[in-house]
């Protein structure tokens, strides 16, 4: 909304949950994301939503769901494509962010590195697309209804959905790890 243009985006979003339903609890957190407040997340709710906008912050929000074994809803959008892909930290071949998409040395994302909605533009219903389908995901986490591991690739031009299961990668940085391989059932 023009209205609420220069406003935090926590405190933004905040204020229109609020408007749909005055009995909600809310905990905003008006700040940047560091490892640490995202660790802490990560240990205290049933599952995550990843709607960030950059790599490096996709990747440590998957860090933080692999070291607690919280499922991790991830959607992402930019120009006419959006992606969903739902993962579950802990459960027999299931992939984390990392073994799909795979971090380089700077932090970045080997797929569409230094691309953003800012330079490369976004279709503001996509975005409104991949949100609620994080929303519904999240129903069936919840539900014991998920299905963990399935890329989903919107496009948003012809209306088409692509979709495939990812597989965990042996030798991934992340959730291959000594210390995740122990306690990994």
């Amino acid at each position: 909304r023009e209205s609420s243009v220069g406003e935090n985006k926590a405190q933004s979003a905040a204020t229109q949950i609020r408007a749909l339903n005055s009995e909600i609890s809310l905990n905003i957190l008006p700040q940047r994301a560091t490892p640490e407040s995202l660790q802490l997340l990560a240990q205290d709710c049933d599952v995550l939503l990843d709607c960030t906008d950059n790599f490096a912050t996709r990747h440590a929000v998957n860090r933080a769901c692999v070291a607690n074994r919280t499922p991790l809803i991830s959607g992402a959008a930019i120009r006419w494509e959006g992606q969903l892909l739902v993962l579950q930290p802990g459960q027999p071949r299931s992939p984390c962010y990392a073994c799909v998409f795979a971090q380089t040395q700077d932090g970045g994302d080997n797929e569409e590195q230094g691309e953003s909605c800012e330079q490369s533009g976004v279709v503001g219903p996509l975005v409104g697309t991949i949100g609620s389908m994080q929303a519904l995901e999240t129903i069936k986490q919840l539900t014991g209804q998920a299905q963990y591991g399935w890329l989903q690739i919107f496009d948003a031009q012809s209306s088409n959905w692509r979709k495939w299961q990812v597989p965990l990668d042996p030798e991934c940085s992340v959730c291959q790890t000594d210390h995740t391989k122990s306690s990994c059932p």
